[in-house]
Order: C-alpha cells, then sequence, then structure tokens
C-alpha cells in the first residue's frame, strides 16, 4: 500500500454509501470489487472508510490518487485506489 497523507482524507463515509457511488453493472467497485470486499473484511469496530484524494498539482503532473482509506485509532491502516 502506498502512503496516504491523512491531509488527502475528504469526506467521511458509510461502506453503503461507497458501494452506492461505486456500483459498475450492479457489482460494488465493478473490477475491483474482490479489492472492495479485502478492505471492508479488514475493518474492525469502531473503524471508519474515508474518501481520500491527493492535491490538484498532483492531478496537473499526472500523478493524482483518489479512493478509499480504512482509518483505525487515527492512523491510516488500508486503502484502495479508484483513480490515479
Amino acid at each position: 500500500m502506498r502512503e496516504i497523507p491523512k491531509q488527502w482524507l475528504s469526506t467521511r463515509v458509510s461502506v453503503a454509501e461507497a458501494e452506492h457511488s461505486n456500483c459498475v453493472m450492479d457489482r460494488p467497485f465493478g473490477e475491483q470489487y474482490g479489492r472492495w470486499e479485502r478492505l471492508k473484511g479488514s475493518m474492525a469496530p469502531g473503524d471508519e472508510l474515508w474518501e481520500f484524494v491527493s492535491p490538484p498539482d498532483s492531478w496537473a503532473h499526472r500523478c493524482g490518487r483518489q479512493g478509499y482509506a480504512v482509518v483505525r485509532r487515527g492512523e491510516i491502516v488500508a486503502s484502495l485506489l479508484t483513480s490515479a
């Protein structure tokens, strides 16, 4: 997992919200369904799911990233990249 800086965390979401926003052909996260299921399976009680996005200048230089991160006790412990 590439390190995701905490500053990139943008919006806390529920699992249901993430799945609804990323449904491809009636399947959450389409081709990344298996990775999504592993990310969900890694979540422990009390964990938070956050959307993340790198700063605008990273996109201007073609190295932007966005996706979802699992946050446990204030630390990012897992992530799923949805766009790069």
